[in-house]
């Protein structure tokens, strides 16, 4: 195979970011794309020069020319669109989370292993450079055991109404449960949650979950979507580690480019997906080089196992338990 011929689900805000890195990868052709709305299809469509679309997903999938398929839809419209694909023998990456509970979490990786093809779910902070650097000097045990981690992704309120559907522990608390685990090296067998609703009473907003895991370590998960309009970004994170030898932090907005102007103040984005020339780079454009590149190969990824996305699923949904009902889960 010379080139990877690519189907993408779902044209939101993501897929759109996607499609932009996607266009870079000179071995990649998207061929068609698929959504509900006829009208951004045609927009997206010109944008980026694809020449088909289409607006049900199974004929998507049916396509003999998508060789791989990119399911980027909101996590209510996961399930279908992916089992189909697998069923069809394409190669697969999904956003996260993979689903919504975990026994259609475990229908999809049952019909993953079945047909043995390559499945990736996009759990994106394994592949910031930032992440990825601190995970070498772990590895490496520079930091020695890690104690504790404390990790937080808080996202401005504007977004809550569009994204935060179901609750944000499957939307952006996962990235940090995804990354506690993949720092710690164990499994959690204990979470502690509380949550605080204060833009709908009926999804909450804000959580702080403690992890506790099977050798001892913490870890304290934040995820709250009340950043304030006049906040200069859309997006603040951290993550500490301590070890037993050391201490290691990531901020974002790293305060690697601040721009002010008579205007306003901006932060802009340098690492997840940072816009150069009208196309995506950063995170996201190294996540989809290393699936496409898998595809391009025949080979199997190896970034983000079928085990990991499925933990992370569990212990978000843990964590709404624990806070829903006040105490502690076991896991």
């Amino acid at each position: 195979m010379d080139r990877v011929r690519i189907g993408l689900i779902g044209l939101g805000r993501w897929g759109d970011v996607q499609l932009s890195a996607l266009s870079t990868l000179p071995y990649v052709d998207v061929v068609a794309v698929c959504s509900r709305s006829e009208e951004r299809c045609r927009q997206i469509c010109k944008k980026y020069g694809i020449k088909k679309y289409y607006l049900d997903f199974q004929e998507i999938i049916q396509n003999a020319e998508a060789r791989a398929i990119i399911v980027s839809t909101e996590p209510e419209r996961h399930v279908q669109p992916i089992l189909l694909a697998l069923e069809a023998g394409k190669d697969v990456l999904a956003e996260k989370p993979l689903a919504l509970t975990l026994k259609e979490v475990d229908r999809i990786i049952q019909k993953a292993r079945e047909k043995e093809v390559i499945f990736m779910v996009a759990h994106t902070l394994r592949f910031d450079i930032r992440y990825e650097l601190l995970k070498e000097r772990i590895k490496k045990g520079e930091l020695g055991k890690i104690v504790s981690i404390y990790s937080r992704r808080n996202v401005w309120k504007g977004l809550f109404e569009q994204h935060a559907k179901h609750t944000p522990m499957l939307e952006t608390g996962i990235h940090e449960i995804d990354l506690c685990r993949w720092y710690m090296e164990d499994e959690v067998i204990k979470v502690y949650a509380r949550k605080v609703n204060v833009l709908d009473p009926k999804i909450a907003d804000t959580y702080w979950a403690v992890l506790t895991f099977s050798r001892g370590g913490i870890a304290v998960v934040e995820t709250s979507w009340l950043l304030p309009d006049g906040a200069p970004t859309e997006l603040n994170s951290t993550v500490e580690v301590i070890g037993s030898r050391g201490v290691a932090s990531i901020e974002s907005p790293a305060m690697g480019m601040p721009i002010w102007t008579e205007k306003r103040s901006e932060y802009p984005d340098i690492f997840f997906w940072p816009v150069i020339n009208g196309h995506a780079r950063g995170t996201v454009h190294r996540m989809l080089e290393y699936f496409t590149c898998c595809v391009l190969k025949g080979e199997s990824q190896k970034r983000v196992c079928l085990e990991d996305a499925r933990e992370s699923v569990k212990i978000a949904l843990a964590a709404v338990e624990s806070a829903e009902k006040e105490r502690e889960i076991s896991l």
